[in-house]
């Protein structure tokens, strides 16, 4: 008999979000790219564990933060549904530092018109 259930979607940490989020918004740490590139070489169905990249301690820590080596310094190796999971987690991280680096980008225009008097209760009257 079929189970009325929907499948459970695969959790991925929250220190790869934030981890992804730190990197687009903010271009650093250093360790962060590492972690991503770690990710897409070593963490995909088919990457062999003969060829994989021993991490720097700072970056492994990084990594089993985010799910990606376990217990034994292993490279977790992704199922299908897992790695889609973190790729769109990376995704969204990426277009949530857009959104923020947008707002961020439009709040220094809005203040650079108010430094040379055209900001929003100039252009508002003038309308």
């Amino acid at each position: 008999m079929a189970s009325d259930e929907a499948p459970q979607q695969p959790v991925v940490p929250d220190a790869w979000s934030e981890t992804c989020l730190r990197w687009f918004r903010d271009g650093a740490p250093a360790q962060s790219q590492e972690v991503l590139s770690f990710f897409d070489r070593n963490c995909v169905s088919g990457s062999t564990p003969a060829a994989l990249e021993q991490p720097t301690p700072e970056v492994a820590s990084l990594l089993s933060a985010c799910g990606l080596l376990d217990a034994s310094g292993q490279c977790v190796q992704l199922g299908t549904g897992l790695a889609a999971a973190y790729v769109e987690a990376r995704n969204a991280a990426r277009a949530e530092a857009h959104r923020q680096l947008l707002k961020c980008r439009r709040q220094r225009f809005l203040d650079l018109l108010e430094v040379h008097g055209l900001g929003s209760s100039t252009t508002a009257t003038s309308e």
